[in-house]
């Protein structure tokens, strides 16, 4: 890996943000194709929350407008075990999940089952 690269695995910029979510976004990819040959499921969020799962395997949250206390309704099929791909972190989520705690550190997230 060069040290561009690990330099925005780590810690992105405003003007690197866009390159690390896209190359975060194609690693994924590249990783796990089934998903991305599966139909996109839209989740509820909100009028202000573009949300979607790719074969329940992938989830995508962008929030396009004001999304103040909108919650992404996942219902129980889409629950449990995820790891967020831009951040490496693992959560567990219910139901139900605030739209804010997913995409608080990018302004998006990108999550894949763990």
């Amino acid at each position: 890996m060069s040290t561009k690269l690990l330099h925005l695995d780590l810690n992105p910029d405003e003007r690197t943000l866009k390159q690390f979510l896209l190359w975060k976004g194609l690693d994924l990819r590249r990783r796990r194709p089934a998903p991305f040959a599966e139909v996109y499921d839209p989740i509820d969020a909100g009028p202000g929350v573009c949300a979607y799962a790719r074969g329940r395997e992938v989830l995508t949250v962008v929030p396009v407008r004001d999304a103040d206390g909108a919650r992404l309704a996942l219902g129980a099929g889409l629950a449990g075990r995820w790891r967020d791909v831009l951040t490496g972190e693992e959560r567990e989520l219910g139901p139900e999940a605030a739209v804010a705690d997913l995409v608080a550190r990018y302004g998006v997230a990108l999550l894949e089952r763990g």
